[in-house]
């Protein structure tokens, strides 16, 4: 019994960064006795609400922590999360997370949040739920420094992660005058 569970846990952890969420876990034949027992015991960690991996594989990593906070929010990673995870930017000091508004009141959650996210808006990058290049591009267009931001739009293109005609067009569909991203990368573009 014991073996199969882990065996069937291990089909979540192999894809999701060591990372597996309480309902993986009482599908694999676990139950919450249990994993309340492995928390205690540290033979697993917490690291979001019903968010847990394996103590022994080591630390975690920043794709874990931000696989985690994805998983246990609804959300999924933007601004620097998503540039680092397509390797634009550095890993930043904790996971940036865009979830439901919905969600994020319910629950208090400290993330940022959105009214709505559409789906083609969104992708996965190493299994890791992600805004996609443009998206991430436009959100991240009004904060970083212009030159630095430049520089990041500059990497995006000619790494084919964008091209400059879906760039366009989705800051045109996204304009709104809170969005500044929007114009500073329309600003760029033309």
């Amino acid at each position: 019994m014991f073996d199969a569970r882990v065996r069937r846990l291990s089909v979540h952890t192999r894809v999701q960064h060591g990372v597996f969420t309480l309902a993986q876990a009482l599908t694999s034949g676990f139950s919450r006795a249990t994993v309340r027992r492995r928390i205690e015991q540290g033979v697993w960690e917490e690291l979001a609400p019903r968010v847990y991996r394996v103590v022994l594989a080591g630390d975690a990593d920043w794709r874990a922590l931000t696989l985690a906070t994805a998983l246990s929010t609804g959300g999924v990673a933007c601004r620097r999360s998503a540039l680092a995870l397509y390797g634009l930017w550095s890993v930043p000091q904790s996971p940036e997370v865009l979830v439901p508004r919905r969600a994020r009141t319910a629950q208090r959650l400290p993330q940022r949040s959105t009214d709505s996210l559409p789906r083609r808006d969104v992708t996965q990058v190493d299994r890791v739920p992600v805004t996609t290049p443009a998206r991430t591009l436009i959100d991240v267009g009004g904060l970083l420094p212009r030159a630095r931001f430049e520089d990041v739009l500059d990497t995006a293109i000619v790494q084919r992660l964008v091209t400059v005609e879906r760039l366009e067009e989705r800051a045109r569909e996204l304009w709104a005058p809170r969005r500044n991203g929007c114009a500073v990368v329309l600003a760029l573009l033309s």
